[in-house]
């Protein structure tokens, strides 16, 4: 037999085909336990690596095992002295030497490099030449000192002590406490 169907009516399954309800109708799967356990992991990865950078703050903070220990260098120097600069030749006094230490040792301190290092002139003396053209007076000082520092510092930064010239007044203040 021929079953007829109605357009615009919903179509009835026949009896055998009907589904019961269920008493109760089915939750929709909750998505917490999914969020617990991405926290959990996230969690322990970043206590994973709190452990590693605490562990390696050591190995970068670790001071040398072998103390640094006091050295001393003995060295000569020439300072050049302008032309217009009226110093006597001869040997420095125990005033000009010591006003001497003091510039070498300002300059020892203003270089990072250096700084905390100890300086102790020796001996100085002016030497001047004159140029007979022009009637002016130039030369240097020379002397010897010697320098205490940690075996921490380079040697080969005291060379900036042999690369200056000094100011006009240093050398006024000198000529001054030649008399």
């Amino acid at each position: 037999m021929m079953q007829l169907q109605h357009i615009g009516y919903p179509q009835i399954p026949p009896a055998d085909q009907i589904v019961p309800l269920e008493a109760e109708p089915k939750r929709p799967r909750l998505a917490w336990p999914a969020l617990v356990g991405v926290c959990l992991l996230a969690l322990g990865l970043f206590l994973l690596a709190a452990t590693i950078v605490i562990a390696l703050i050591p190995v970068y903070t670790r001071k040398d095992p072998t103390a640094p220990t006091i050295q001393t260098l003995a060295s000569s120097f020439i300072l050049p002295i302008s032309s217009n600069t009226i110093l006597q030749a001869g040997a420095f006094n125990a005033a000009q030497i010591s006003y001497l230490q003091s510039i070498f040792q300002q300059r020892l301190d203003s270089n990072r490099k250096t700084k905390g290092s100890t300086i102790k002139v020796n001996s100085a003396s002016a030497l001047a030449k004159t140029k007979r053209r022009k009637r002016q007076t130039a030369g240097s000082i020379s002397g010897d000192y010697t320098v205490t520092y940690l075996s921490s510092i380079r040697a080969t930064s005291f060379n900036t002590l042999n690369d200056f010239t000094l100011t006009n007044e240093q050398l006024t203040q000198l000529q001054s406490l030649q008399n």
